[in-house]
């Protein structure tokens, strides 16, 4: 807190807690003095000449030599814990954005189906995400384009130094076929190998 322990001793700790978590730090006080639980809390503690730093209270309940009630705590700063949080939130949240709003169709292959997808993949072939992800992927591709990219997908999951970008025709929901390029890379998703894949509509190029 950056005050001296004179300073401290004796005073209610509430003092030292932001307004705006005053009412994290009286839970935790009710909860742990009505139900004798150990209790843990996250708050921010206001210090004398710096921003407030985030802190974590792990509490128990105990009694002093005249057997009232008291609480004993120990008090950890997270601050950059807590930082390191919400930087990775606003990274995620930048990366959420883009990947809905890209102009390509992006989605991830494995075990022959896709198990994840933007908007735009939806957009380009009609089908739903749930209808996507119900069947192997290569049901949704033209039945002379099918055999091929089987067998690219199979032998990119196997690490084979094969060509990553190509040309297709996918399936249209409402009938006929568009006309896709496909860049494809073999990752690493959930443990196991599949295929990113970002594909462009070029029918009307073709």
């Amino acid at each position: 807190l950056g005050m001296a322990r004179s300073a401290l001793v004796r005073q209610p700790l509430h003092r030292f807690i932001l307004a705006g978590d005053q009412d994290i730090y009286y839970r935790h006080r009710k909860l742990l003095f009505e139900t004798a639980a150990p209790q843990i809390c996250e708050l921010r503690l206001v210090t004398k000449d710096a921003a407030p730093v985030w802190v974590r209270i792990d509490a128990i309940a105990a009694q002093d030599a005249d057997g009232a009630p008291v609480c004993r705590a120990t008090m950890i700063d997270i601050t950059e814990h807590k930082q390191a949080g919400l930087a990775l939130r606003e990274s995620e949240e930048k990366h959420r954005i883009l990947f809905e709003n890209a102009g390509e169709a992006i989605y991830v292959a494995q075990d022959g189906k896709v198990v994840f997808s933007n908007p735009m993949t939806t957009m380009i072939t009609g089908y739903s995400n749930e209808e996507l992800t119900s069947r192997p992927f290569v049901d949704f591709i033209h039945a002379d384009d099918r055999d091929m990219v089987r067998d690219r997908y199979v032998r990119r999951l196997k690490g084979e130094d094969i060509p990553r970008r190509y040309a297709f025709r996918v399936l249209h929901k409402n009938g006929g076929f568009r006309w896709v390029d496909l860049d494809t890379i073999l990752i690493n998703w959930e443990g196991r190998p599949a295929t990113l894949n970002f594909m462009a509509d070029i029918t009307e190029r073709k």
